[in-house]
């Protein structure tokens, strides 16, 4: 026991090799999803209001991404920052 926790180092090297397999995985999924979403938004960089919100709408039913997430800073910030 270390800290009053059990310690098991061959089960500890496992998950380390899973979690960064599923990390690169999980990355993967979003450089496609972002990929898609960036070529619809280039497509109407100046889109404001309920352009914005179609556009969001869009883009959602194709990646199953969530509108609200797609505001937010993995999708449309780092697309103003692009551009």
């Amino acid at each position: 026991l270390i800290n009053g926790y059990r310690t098991l180092s061959w089960k500890k090297e496992n998950s380390i090799a899973k979690s960064r397999k599923h990390n690169k995985e999980i990355h993967q999924k979003w450089e496609a999803n972002y990929n898609i979403f960036k070529s619809y938004r280039a497509k109407q960089p100046d889109a404001q209001g309920d352009e914005l919100k179609e556009l969001y709408k869009k883009v959602s039913e194709i990646t199953g991404v969530s509108p609200y997430t797609l505001k937010g800073l993995m999708y449309e910030y780092k697309w103003r920052a692009e551009q």
